[in-house]
């Protein structure tokens, strides 16, 4: 009975040279070595590059006029970023005192320049918002005919004397903290956004 083709098994095969085993063993662990050293930079690179293209970039601004020439006073927060911002914390003074929230800023602006009630004007909560790339939200406005001159005069000649200070993070959650009037204009990095004072 034929029993068939040999079946050949393929084995590493020694060279018969202790040394030139040793070296081509010694070989391959090298090379295995730097293969998965690049895959993981390569990772780390890549990772990198997603966060960079998730990057937001918040500021604090205002203005006294719009486009149109109208009186106007606002407050706004723009992120020139490539990706979205998280507010966390949006932190207003007033003469370098805290002020509890946007409303109570400006009904203490107005009240000293003898506003009467009511006083109207338009606020937005911006902490626990998200503003999009390329994209503003506004915190105070205060705009003809609905807010009355006096008002808006007063937010004016107040403007010098409000401090904002704003945390945000990334969609990676790395956060910065940014000041309009206060002792930083740009966003300094932080490791987490501190709690509203």
């Amino acid at each position: 009975m034929d029993p068939g083709p040999d079946l050949e098994a393929h084995h590493h095969h020694h060279t018969g040279r202790r040394w030139l085993d040793t070296v081509l063993a010694v070989s391959a662990i090298a090379i295995s070595m730097f293969s998965a050293i690049m895959t993981l930079q390569h990772g780390k690179a890549m990772e990198k590059m997603v966060e960079a293209n998730s990057w937001p970039y918040v500021t604090v601004g205002d203005s006294a006029s719009d486009l149109q020439g109208h009186h106007l006073y606002q407050i706004f927060v723009v992120n020139n970023g490539v990706g979205p911002a998280k507010i966390q914390s949006m932190d207003v003074s007033y003469k370098g005192r805290p002020v509890s929230d946007d409303i109570r800023l400006v009904h203490m602006i107005a009240g000293q320049a003898g506003e009467p009630e009511p006083i109207h004007f338009l606020e937005s909560d911006v902490a626990g918002g998200v503003i999009p790339a390329r994209q503003s939200m506004t915190a105070i406005s205060a705009t003809e005919p609905y807010s009355s001159p006096t008002l808006i005069a007063a937010l004016l000649k107040a403007r010098n004397q409000i401090d904002i200070n704003i945390c945000y993070c990334s969609i990676f959650d790395e956060c910065w903290m940014v000041a309009e009037h206060g002792p930083a204009s740009r966003p300094r990095p932080v490791k987490q956004c501190p709690a509203p004072r």
